[in-house]
């Protein structure tokens, strides 16, 4: 979660941790991740992290369309790729 101190009821459940995470930014990623693993074991991970733009896509520049593919598609490539990292191999 980008801004978890602004989170008011998620972080009462019990068995529930949440961490500070930007996924757009990849090496946290990979640091919050070892955290989260070094936690013990997990049960579940939301993965969706996410935006959306309203208007003609015509009006949007290439640095608001990058932006928006870096959270939306490559943060969910990141988290998914950096947990898997840690499953057994078999």
């Amino acid at each position: 979660m980008r801004n978890p101190e602004k989170e008011t009821e998620l972080g009462k459940l019990p068995g529930v941790i949440l961490l500070a995470l930007d996924v757009t930014n990849p090496a946290q990623v990979k640091e919050i991740v070892g955290k989260a693993i070094a936690l013990g074991p997990i049960d579940v991970v939301f993965n969706n992290a996410g935006y959306g733009m309203a208007g003609p896509l015509e009006a949007f520049s290439e640095e608001q369309i990058l932006r928006m593919v870096n959270t939306n598609m490559l943060g969910t490539i990141r988290i998914t790729k950096a947990f898997c990292s840690f499953l057994p191999r078999t």
